[in-house]
């Protein structure tokens, strides 16, 4: 299953094993219960599949709170 996003990021949490390919370069496997976050700029990402995996498309107001919160937090 191909993901596409018209937003910068976006975050997965599986549930079970996923295999993940990046721009039709080599696979690997995210084991189960993985937080994984990939940029989507350009990207073409393959699930093998969607059935026990959550996204979320993360936009760049989201992106630039975070940073803010961490550079107050440092």
């Amino acid at each position: 299953m191909q993901l596409s996003s018209s937003e910068p990021c976006v975050v997965i949490l599986t549930e079970k094993e996923v295999e993940v390919s990046v721009n039709n370069h080599a696979t690997f496997t995210l084991p189960k219960n993985y937080l994984a976050a990939f940029a989507c700029n350009n990207n073409v990402i393959e699930l093998s599949t969607l059935n026990h995996v959550l996204i979320t498309h993360i936009n760049r107001n989201i992106i630039n709170d975070y940073l803010l919160f961490l550079n107050k937090n440092l």
